[in-house]
This record gives C-alpha cells, sequence and structure tokens, in this order.
C-alpha cells in the first residue's frame, strides 16, 4: 500500500452502511493572541470572582459556570450585541464564542437573560466591572483624568415652536 493511500485511509473513512463520506479533522479552535476579545478574555480571567459565586450559590443552576458566562457577556457588549437571543446565536455560531465558552453548553436566551438581571448577582457585577476597570487603568489601558457624563436631552421640534410662541405673547 502506498504512503499516499495509507494518509488518505488516516483522514477518510467510508462508512460501508449508508455510503457516507466521513471527514476526520481537528476540532481545537486557536484564537489569534491579537484578537480583542482574547486579550479581554485573559484579561477577565485575572478577577476574583468570589463575590460572583458567592451571590450565585442560592440561584439555580444553570450549565454554565458563571465566570464564563459573565465573560460572554462582557465579550458581546463589546461588539456592540445586547440582546440575550443575539448573544445566543453568537455563542452558537461565533468562533471566539465557542472557544470563550470553554466547552461548556451553550447558555439560551433565557439563562442569560435571567443571569444578568438577576438583582441577587448586582453586586458582584459592579465589583467585577470595578476590578476590570480598575485592572486596565493600572496597566496604562485607560485614564480617568476626565470624564464626561452626557445627559442631553433633545425635544421635539413642535416644543422649541411652543416656547417661542409663549415667548413671544408675553412680550
Amino acid at each position: 500500500m502506498s504512503r499516499k493511500t495509507q494518509k488518505q485511509k488516516q483522514h477518510i473513512e467510508i462508512l460501508e452502511k449508508s455510503q457516507q463520506l466521513k471527514f476526520r479533522m481537528p476540532t481545537e479552535i486557536r484564537i489569534s493572541k491579537h484578537n480583542a476579545l482574547y486579550q479581554t478574555s485573559i484579561q477577565l480571567e485575572g478577577l476574583d470572582y468570589t463575590k460572583l459565586y458567592r451571590a450565585y450559590s442560592g440561584i439555580r443552576k444553570s450549565q454554565i459556570e458563571p465566570r464564563v458566562l459573565f465573560k460572554v457577556l462582557v465579550c458581546a457588549y463589546m461588539k456592540g450585541v445586547y440582546s440575550s437571543r443575539k448573544i445566543e446565536e453568537l455563542c452558537r455560531e461565533n468562533l471566539v464564542f465557542r472557544w470563550l465558552l470553554e466547552d461548556q453548553k451553550t447558555p439560551d436566551h433565557c439563562t442569560i437573560a435571567r443571569f444578568r438581571s438577576n438583582s441577587n448577582l448586582q453586586e458582584a457585577f459592579e465589583d467585577l466591572f470595578f476590578q476590570y476597570v480598575k485592572k486596565l487603568e493600572d496597566k496604562g489601558y485607560t485614564e480617568h483624568s476626565e470624564v464626561f457624563v452626557d445627559g442631553t436631552k433633545i425635544e421635539s421640534k413642535s416644543v422649541y415652536i411652543r416656547m417661542a410662541k409663549a415667548g413671544q405673547q408675553t412680550a
């Protein structure tokens, strides 16, 4: 048997009963170290999740670890995705999110929505975000010398017209 034939037999298996061709492929997901979500995941691994696990201990257990679900949420928010259904879709279809799940089952949108809206976890989330921002600041990625809060409210044109007319009548 030639070397080429041996190599083909290693990678291709013909299933006799169904006459289907099956390709064996490596399923390991490799993400570039330069990927922003990869870097975020590495940075989030360094946080202290004690408060999250403590707060999560009294809640109905999901099939996904809270630390992993938190990382998925942060990375989805970084991509501008906020809908629990869209986050579920990312977890099913995007390779980086498959990697973030660490071989755990893809969470459904109900699990995601329950996790992020649970009032028992809000303090833990605030703590984790504080730790993350502090870590980024310590590494020199952010600075907080100036903070801007934009609470601009723009009312409709009709309100300004009514205000202008009212001003003319009093003048």
